[in-house]
Formats: structure tokens, sequence, C-alpha cells
């Protein structure tokens, strides 16, 4: 299983995400498979069954993820896009009304951790704890300096919180096996 999952990562980012890339500004949401496929080859190869709670849940979050880190990404340097030739996001959608969007999915990544302490991904409750209080003040600090794309280094300070609360997310699941 994790050889079939690895060549459909492989095929699915060379034959249909790059190819898309030239197509539509919205080749980020299909491109996010490709990154929600290595969670679930690891989760394979230790002896996981493909399909479980705790499987959809992972390889859902880094899914679901993905796109806020994109579009923050492409609101920082669309100048870049611009030039670059490629399809542009921002012809199909305002800068501001993508980064409402993007909230909407920034808002469903917070719930999409949340799963994991109410799923028992996380058994310590020292370590629970921990990480909703993380996850608290990044949604705090995300809530008092929202994106916007006139407000010098506001889009990229989105950006590092929408990172850091995936890195508080792996360095939780990590210690926790560390402590049970």
């Amino acid at each position: 299983m994790p050889l079939l999952l690895g060549l459909l990562a492989v095929i699915w980012y060379n034959a249909i995400y790059t190819p898309l890339k030239r197509h539509t500004p919205f080749a980020a949401i299909p491109g996010a498979i490709c990154g929600a496929l290595p969670p679930l080859i690891g989760w394979t190869a230790a002896g996981g069954a493909l399909i479980t709670h705790k499987s959809l849940i992972l390889a859902g979050t880094l899914f679901v993820w993905q796109i806020p880190h994109t579009w923050l990404l492409l609101c920082r340097y669309r100048d870049d896009l611009q030039r670059s030739g490629l399809p542009n996001i921002f012809k199909s959608i305002p800068t501001q009304r993508l980064l409402r969007i993007n909230n909407c999915w920034l808002t469903s990544l917070f719930l999409c951790y949340l799963l994991f302490p109410l799923f028992n991904f996380i058994q310590s409750q020292a370590l629970i704890y921990f990480f909703i209080s993380g996850l608290f003040i990044i949604f705090i600090a995300m809530l008092r300096k929202p994106a916007d794309i006139k407000k010098t280094g506001s889009v990229m300070q989105a950006f590092h919180l929408t990172n850091i609360s995936m890195a508080l997310l792996l360095t939780v699941l990590i210690l926790d096996r560390f402590i049970i």
C-alpha cells in the first residue's frame, strides 16, 4: 500500500497538479492532495489501515492546511505571479475577497486541529492543554491582525501563524509518543 500511494503521489503531482497550474488559478486545491498523501504513506508503512478515522483526519488536516498556506504565499508574491504568465487567481477573485475566503479555510483548519484531541490522537492531558492553549493564542493573534493586503506584513504574519499552527500539531503528536 505505501508503494501504491507513493506512485499515486508522483503521478498526481506530475500528471494532474503540474499541468493544472498552467490552466487554472485554482490548481492548489487538487494539488493539496499531493501533500495529504505522505502521511498516508507513512501511516500504511507503519502497519495502519488506509481508511480509518485517524488516517483521514491526519491527511484531511494536511489537505486543508495547504490551501491557506498557498494562498497567503500567492498574496505575498502576487507581483511575481503576474510576471510568471501562469493563471492568476487575483484576476478571478479580488485579493481582499480571496483573503476572506482564506479565513474560511483557516477556520476549517482550526476545527480540524480540534479533532486530534477529540479522537484521542493526543493521549497526554498536559499536551492536550498545551495544544489547545497554543491554538487559542495563534487564533487570537490572527483575529487581532487579520491578513490585509493593504497592511504591510499582515499577510506574512498570517502565513507564519498558519505554519506555526501546523508545527504545533506535529510537535505535540511527536512529543505525545514519547510521553505515553
